[in-house]
């Protein structure tokens, strides 16, 4: 792969593709560093302060979707492995079952 297609693919995983996902991001001339910074932000949170983000974000979010009648699903991670050294929360079984035993409340996928 040479130097073009190398900086398109780039272009496409980290704009087209993650671009729309975290507005940190942008179709900018640094965008390679403004991804790795971003990266970056991941590893000083960690997977435990990750995993109680998530759960404090589930305890808020789902109260809401049941007064409003909508089901609320945990889509698992893809893939189900780290990937960029980023922290992966649902991936195996234990991550499903803590992830729900913290909510107390019916929720579904």
């Amino acid at each position: 792969m040479g130097d073009s297609e190398t900086h398109l693919l780039l272009h496409n995983l980290i704009i087209v593709t993650q671009g729309f996902v975290n507005s940190a991001v942008e179709n900018r001339s640094d965008y390679i560093a403004a991804f790795k910074a971003a990266l970056e932000s991941y590893h000083l949170i960690g997977e435990q302060r990750f995993r109680e983000n998530f759960t404090r974000f589930i305890q808020r979010v789902i109260p809401v979707a049941e007064e409003l009648n909508i089901m609320m699903c945990i889509h698992p991670d893809d893939p189900p492995f780290p990937l960029l050294g980023l922290p992966r929360i649902a991936s195996t079984v234990s991550d499903f079952n803590g992830s729900l035993h913290r909510l107390h409340r019916y929720i579904t996928g």
